[in-house]
């Protein structure tokens, strides 16, 4: 966040982060399974990935991680086993 701080983007960067996790918790089965049950889902403007996952005994949705879209994602994968 620290860059997107010294650029003027760190409250645009949260205020996406927000809207994000508030369609994730609106719609959660939008978002594809990519990894057993962890589901992920793009930021519009920032190139970032939210994971998750639906706990659907209790009706949440847990966000797992928030990665660059440049990252492996074999290592995020190993991260949520």
């Amino acid at each position: 966040m620290g860059w997107y701080d010294a650029h003027g983007q760190g409250e645009r960067l949260l205020d996406e982060v927000s809207t994000a996790m508030a369609r994730i918790a609106d719609t959660p089965e939008l978002y594809r399974t990519v990894h057993g049950s962890v589901r992920r889902a793009p930021l519009r403007v920032f190139p970032y990935f939210l994971w998750f996952v639906i706990d659907e005994p209790s009706a949440t949705v847990q966000i797992l991680a928030l990665t660059h879209h440049r990252r492996d994602p074999d290592t995020v994968r190993s991260r949520l086993e």
